[in-house]
């Protein structure tokens, strides 16, 4: 949790203070029009992002029902702060674990996430503080929600490599998390593992009944907070990295659950795999508490579709910007996952079959993107030359699925059916990627034991 009580070290090892923070300077007219509660400060609405333009995502406001979503002034300058705020309670972990802790505390943690921190006899007080926040399940945790998320999030089956990829992809607009990814070196041969790594963990944490303590989902998600603290410690102390910049802010972090639930969302209802307002409310639940898991701020955690949208705009003004510098960078992760797909897909371009596969996958994929995100943002990530050709198949293939969904869902215990089935598919689909790329599941590598 940050909080005012927990300050961050600074990459330059200065103390910042996140959550509350000294209001910037503002005129009076504004202080005035604020405590009147009747100002631009508090009503005003700065430009939206680009991206808010696209057509596509005007249709899915519309048909969601969404509210205007460009930030006000006051929200717009808040989230700004978050760029100096890490996660205080990993950090301060991860600094007892580097000076001294070691093999002997990792071996700590990894008994508390199965059985609960309270098993952990002799415990230091940064284990113990860490674990009471990751243990504390909040008040409005709903079960069935979590349940339904669950069951509708893996329904997409197989489709979830494309969409997972297409999501994936996505991310490579947002500038500051770009620098960190691409001083991971070799870039082009760790492209698949990564790929497939970051989606294996997103079944894992979105599995049926899996985010509970000591369950599958809820070690994922809490290894993977620990991971971005020794990659925020590291990093931030490599050659040539901006004193003033902390690495694997919070800004960054609300990229997760935003991509892997409105984006992923949107990405699967274009293969698609429709979702009621009912199941759409279930898979924000699921991730607000996937969020909570993985060290976003409490303020940062959006409570429903509209609330993730409006974060997403928000995160779009100040991570996003469709510059040559991001357009350097996404290329190149782009052009890398896109190189990938051959050990994603498991298709052989060497097999004239595979090979055409392969063409329809990446052809969909990018008229895909272009649709949704533009001809700018998409080209940013390396989807050039999208065909109209390739509308047809994209169309075909989710009629299918429309149909398939409707007919089982028009059945008693169908729907269940149904998602069990998607469910083995996905998990399926996963496993084998997992196995060609040989994938590294423990989560261990961005920070060893005795890093």
């Amino acid at each position: 949790m940050v909080t005012a009580e927990h300050p961050v070290q600074g990459s330059n090892g200065s103390t910042v203070t996140p959550g509350p923070h000294p209001a910037p300077s503002r005129s009076a007219e504004d202080l005035a029009a604020q405590t009147s509660g009747t100002g631009r400060y508090v009503t005003g609405r700065v430009p939206g992002h680009e991206l808010l333009s696209q057509p596509a995502l005007k249709l899915a406001r519309l048909l969601y029902g969404l509210p205007d979503l460009r930030p006000v002034r006051a929200q717009d300058e808040s989230f700004a702060r978050w760029r100096s705020a890490g996660d205080p309670l990993a950090d301060a972990l991860v600094a007892r674990i580097k000076n001294g802790g070691g093999q002997q505390l990792r071996v700590q943690f990894e008994q508390a996430l199965t059985d609960g921190v309270g098993s952990v006899e002799g415990a230091p007080e940064e284990l113990v503080t860490f674990f009471q926040a990751v243990e504390n399940v909040p008040y409005w945790i709903d079960p069935e929600k979590l349940e339904r998320g669950s069951r509708v999030y893996q329904s997409v089956g197989a489709d979830i490599m494309p969409v997972f990829a297409m999501g994936l992809a996505m991310s490579y607009l947002a500038e500051d998390a770009n620098q960190v990814l691409l001083r991971s070196g070799d870039l082009h041969r760790k492209a698949a593992r990564r790929a497939v790594e970051t989606l294996t963990w997103v079944g894992e944490v979105t599995s049926p009944g899996a985010l509970y303590p000591g369950e599958d989902g809820y070690r994922a998600a809490v290894r993977v907070r620990l991971t971005h603290g020794f990659m925020r410690s590291g990093i931030g102390q490599t050659p040539g990295w901006p004193e003033s910049e902390l690495p694997i802010h919070q800004g960054v972090y609300v990229a997760t659950p935003i991509l892997f639930s409105v984006m992923t969302i949107a990405l699967s209802l274009a293969h698609g795999h429709f979702m009621t307002r009912r199941d759409r409310g279930a898979v924000l639940h699921l991730w607000r508490y996937v969020a909570c898991l993985v060290g976003v701020a409490p303020e940062l955690i959006a409570a429903d579709e509209a609330d993730q949208w409006r974060l997403a705009a928000v995160q779009m003004n100040h991570q996003i910007r469709l510059d040559d510098v991001t357009r350097a960078s996404g290329r190149e992760l782009g052009g890398a996952l896109l190189r990938a797909y051959p050990d994603l897909f498991g298709l052989d371009p060497r097999n004239p079959r595979e090979a055409r596969t392969l063409n329809r996958v990446t052809a969909a994929n990018t008229l895909i993107m272009h649709l949704l995100l533009g001809e700018k943002a998409a080209t940013t990530l390396g989807f050039d030359n999208p065909r109209l050709s390739a509308l047809l198949p994209v169309l075909r293939h989710a009629a299918v699925n429309v149909l398939r969904r409707a007919a089982a869902y028009a059945v008693p215990g169908g729907r269940r059916r149904f998602e069990d089935r998607q469910r083995a598919a996905a998990r399926e689909v996963l496993v084998a990627a997992g196995l060609r790329v040989q994938a590294d599941l423990t989560y261990h590598r961005a920070g060893g034991a005795d890093s």
